[in-house]
């Protein structure tokens, strides 16, 4: 029976994040059985496809005026996630009207009572919105897994 519910849950949260496609490969089927996912699985079912990892956080470049020209916006409804009021859509933002900007993001959460993160970068054409994922997943068994994403450097492309 609790296989049924992971199913279950499983379609739902990847309906409701547009995640179809990628994410059916993060489910393996064994004798008809579905094995539980990962944290980290579960994470690239909900977080952004886009954007490059940053493998040395030395690297970040920083221009501070950059910084204020980019945006972490979520959108006003539900969307995320199997129950209602769990999770929103997060978006980085460009809110400069003639500047490209490289902004690099990271994402936060916990997992097992260890912290866990992931940084990428994103290049953002003037008012361009790109999608990072989902601000939290929630299972309909009352799970609750949060992202915090926070803007750690930015640089002007031209």
């Amino acid at each position: 029976m609790k296989n049924v519910y992971l199913i279950t849950l499983l379609l739902l949260m990847l309906i409701s994040c547009k995640k179809t496609t990628e994410a059916a490969d993060s489910v393996t089927e064994t004798s008809g059985e579905v094995t539980e996912m990962s944290i980290d699985e579960m994470k690239a079912a909900v977080t952004s496809e886009y954007g490059k990892v940053v493998e040395n956080e030395a690297d970040i470049e920083t221009d501070q005026s950059a910084i204020n020209q980019v945006r972490l916006i979520q959108n006003g409804g539900d969307g995320c996630g199997s129950r209602p009021g769990c999770g929103k859509y997060e978006y980085l933002k460009n809110i400069s009207t003639d500047k490209r900007i490289r902004a690099t993001v990271k994402t936060t959460w916990m997992y097992n009572n260890e912290q866990r993160s992931e940084t990428k970068v994103y290049e953002t054409d003037p008012g361009q919105e790109i999608s990072l994922g989902c601000t939290a997943w929630c299972s309909s068994m009352g799970g609750r897994q949060d992202f915090r994403r926070s803007i750690v450097g930015a640089t002007y492309l031209n």
